[in-house]
């Protein structure tokens, strides 16, 4: 969601249309103000605003004069409340829009795991990659807390998969080697040598050569 809108953005994305202001009817003012903000933040973004502040100023004040009540009443808004649940209903049932549902979870789980994690995509890629599969598919997604649980869950099973096979692509030599480069010193069995002089291979690998010299030089060489 931008934050910036110009006078003609608002009219072409944030206008009442006369079977939208038509389901206003019998509303408390708040009740209008909140409804028509879930109704047009849905149509524009995919998904359902879950408090106040996801609402850009300007865009609260163009809906806010259609409506002819105050920006300050959507204060009083219920968002996640009983008041917001039964607008959500009425809007997906408005927009033909279903929840999503046991299936649609797992089905989105497959197709990022297939199409999106191969290529190591940044977290807020899969959020953006998340709400227009749901979109697409006219699928209400489910709260950001669940869709950010679902996406790190197929994260964690994509992840888990691919040491698998590497794992056992390796041979039984590698194993050993990759083995010793993660042990600690002979007799510490805490790792506590690793913050004295003693590194394991994977330490010594990373540690920072630090300052120019023969002997980092040489170092460095030797990594």
């Amino acid at each position: 969601m931008k934050w910036q809108w110009q006078a003609d953005e608002l009219h072409a994305h944030w206008h009442l249309a006369a079977e939208e202001s038509g389901l206003l009817y019998k509303k408390t003012p708040q009740g209008r103000l909140g409804f028509v903000v879930l109704l047009k933040y849905f149509q524009n973004e995919g998904y359902f605003p879950e408090h106040c502040r996801q609402i850009p100023e300007a865009v609260l004040g163009y809906l806010a004069y259609q409506t002819g009540v105050s920006g300050d009443n959507l204060n009083q808004y219920e968002f996640t409340g009983r008041t917001g649940t039964r607008d959500r209903a009425e809007i997906r049932s408005f927009l033909g829009i279903r929840r999503a549902n046991g299936k649609g979870r797992p089905e989105f789980a497959k197709v990022i795991l297939a199409e999106m994690l191969p290529s190591d995509p940044t977290f807020n890629s899969l959020l953006d990659f998340a709400i227009h599969w749901f979109k697409n598919r006219r699928i209400e997604p489910p709260s950001s807390v669940r869709l950010e649980r679902l996406i790190r869950s197929a994260t964690y099973t994509f992840e888990a998969e691919l040491f698998n096979r590497i794992t056992k692509g390796l041979n039984p030599n590698t194993k050993a080697l990759l083995g010793g480069l993660l042990s600690v010193a002979e007799g510490d069995a805490d790792g506590s040598a690793a913050l004295s002089n003693t590194f394991s291979g994977v330490i010594w690998l990373k540690d920072d050569t630090g300052k120019a010299g023969l002997d980092r030089i040489l170092q460095a060489i030797e990594k």
